[in-house]
């Protein structure tokens, strides 16, 4: 059974302080923003991002080497308050597609909420992220997938196969696609039937 991983808590702040020195230096000019430096800093999402910032960000998300890297860096880019999609540490059809930026406020929920140590499971190029006990019931997995350039988080599948009742219960949909059976291998899953969606696969029990 795959070990839990708590959250890193320096990941970006790191990174960011890199390229931030770099600018410094003259390496890639000025205009990063200082309070991204800080976990506690009061950013308000995206639109508060300076273009620097942003161009920063496309250095520093990108493919990782490990699914956990991934997770780690999302998380912390969202206890800031922002949630950037169009980055390469995202799959190409996620990037693109038309959805409107959450707010700072419910990205910080969203990250409290994703808090904790979480579990990775791979299977070749596929890997999840996972809870375990009555969190797995109401927090779904991230799905990850191994690129060229390295991982990435493959979140229009996640939108594609995993769907939520209405008391916030996950369930995957049924079908050949690759994520399937890693959840499978980790939780016990019972098959159902939704009404809106058709046959679907529900946590019977949780590691």
């Amino acid at each position: 059974m795959p070990a839990l991983r708590r959250r890193s808590a320096i990941g970006l702040t790191l990174a960011l302080g890199l390229l931030a020195g770099l600018a410094a230096s003259g390496g890639c000019g000025g205009g990063v923003d200082e309070a991204l430096l800080d976990p506690e800093s009061p950013l308000e999402g995206i639109d508060r991002l300076t273009p620097a910032t942003r161009a920063r960000l496309q250095q520093i998300l990108v493919p990782q080497p490990t699914p956990e890297d991934c997770i780690d860096l999302q998380l912390e880019l969202m206890h800031r308050g922002i949630y950037y999609r169009d980055v390469p540490m995202y799959d190409a059809a996620w990037r693109r597609a038309r959805l409107r930026d959450p707010p700072s406020d419910r990205v910080k929920a969203m990250a409290r909420e994703q808090d904790g140590p979480f579990a990775v499971k791979r299977l070749g190029d596929h890997a999840i992220s996972y809870f375990r006990g009555t969190k797995a019931e109401v927090e779904g997995p991230h799905f990850l997938r191994r690129t060229a350039d390295g991982w990435i988080i493959d979140a229009s599948s996640v939108m594609k196969h995993i769907i939520y009742d209405p008391s916030n219960r996950w369930y995957a949909l049924d079908g050949d696609y690759p994520y399937l059976p890693i959840l499978k291998s980790v939780y016990d899953m019972r098959r159902v039937t939704s009404r809106s969606h058709g046959a679907a696969w529900k946590i019977a029990t949780s590691p």
